[in-house]
């Protein structure tokens, strides 16, 4: 809804408003031979139309005289959310009355290194982390966005493979960098950077191979992947996004996968 277009209308702010003193009362069809119907004011429908309109308006919808839904619109953007999340790149479609959204953006886990006949891996990485809040939209724009590949493991004794970069308009955060492999007390990897977001946050670096205990380093990250212990035995792949592999034990087995990033928009 919007602001009546009609004759002897006055311009915003001209209108009648409320009295400040006086007996705030309701309306009556009024009681025949007794009292008159109530007659309703001016400022009665001003107040009505703006304190509704106020509600549209702050939920990023443009009011229209021809739309008799806004107001209901209004309330389902703002008290009923929406919340896409993607594993893998593609679009993202602004929904309807939307304008402003909160982002979080995060970079692929760096795969475990692959020990070599004596020597374990260490743990990948974690992909970093971007949020913010993206504001300036167009419903029904097309926004493209990149999620970050989990780092693979190397087939052959080395550091494991890097995980890519996610990215969200500005919002972008990096892939960890995999883990060491075939050395002495192999490194874990890198986590990965991030920038644009109003919180920025660098992701955790995956813990070294031990070689003393015969074990992998563990990946860096919530959800990373345990390193291997023993002989022949194969990182644990990454569960949670973002997260990096572990390191596999001394032997034949190789490095943990790390996980895909992830991009989540709320509204």
């Amino acid at each position: 809804m919007d602001r009546l277009i009609a004759a002897n209308t006055v311009a915003v702010g001209l209108g009648d408003t409320a009295p400040l003193t006086g007996t705030p009362g309701q309306a009556s069809s009024g009681i025949p031979g007794t009292t008159l119907p109530t007659t309703f004011p001016p400022y009665g429908w001003n107040m009505l139309c703006e304190e509704l309109r106020a509600i549209e308006v702050a939920a990023g919808l443009t009011p229209s005289g021809s739309n008799w839904s806004q107001v209901l619109q209004a309330l389902r953007l703002m008290f009923a959310p929406g919340l896409q999340a993607f594993n893998a790149s593609g679009n993202f479609i602004v929904p309807a009355g939307i304008t402003q959204a909160k982002v979080t953006v995060i970079g692929g886990g760096g795969a475990g290194g692959t020990g070599g006949s004596t020597d374990p891996g260490g743990g990948g990485g974690a992909g970093g982390q971007a949020i913010g809040i993206i504001s300036g939209l167009t419903p029904g724009a097309t926004i493209p966005f990149t999620v970050g590949t989990g780092g693979t493991a190397n087939g052959s004794p080395g550091a494991g493979n890097n995980g890519g970069t996610s990215s969200f308009a500005t919002f972008v955060a990096g892939g960890g960098t995999g883990g060491a492999g075939n050395s002495t007390n192999p490194a874990g990897g890198g986590g990965g950077t991030a920038a644009g977001g109003s919180i920025n946050s660098t992701g955790s670096s995956g813990t070294d191979g031990d070689i003393t205990s015969n074990r992998g380093g563990d990946g860096g990250g919530p959800g990373s992947g345990r390193g291997a212990t023993g002989s022949n035995v194969a990182g644990i792949a990454a569960g949670g996004y973002g997260g990096g592999g572990g390191g596999s034990s001394p032997g034949t087995g190789l490095g943990g996968a790390g996980m895909p990033g992830l991009i989540v928009v709320e509204w």
